[in-house]
């Protein structure tokens, strides 16, 4: 296995994924995209025309009424990633 980043939320992160939703099901909801993250958070693309901005996306889930959500951040270094903002997925943006 490789080695694992460590994923540091901005006040700005924790007050978007507050303002979405339940934390507990926020959590759940982001476990496995906060999993690739730490392990291979450069397999997502940076954002064109940023410089390191990226941005990872989850499919909704009915079960919990939880709309997609897409997870803005950066690479910080080697060890560290850090998630800047969280947002609703627009349902047209599911096919991206």
């Amino acid at each position: 296995m490789s080695k694992l980043r460590t994923l540091e939320e901005t006040e700005t992160f924790q007050q978007q994924a507050l303002e979405i939703g339940n934390p507990k099901v926020i959590d759940e909801a982001l476990f496995a995209l906060t999993c690739a993250l730490a392990q291979r958070a450069d397999v997502y693309p940076v954002v064109t025309g940023m410089k390191r901005l990226r941005v990872a996306k989850t499919y909704p889930r009915e079960a919990t009424g939880l709309p997609g959500l897409k997870v803005w951040f950066v690479i910080i270094d080697e060890d560290r990633v850090e998630l800047r903002s969280i947002t609703i997925l627009d349902p047209g943006e599911l096919e991206d």
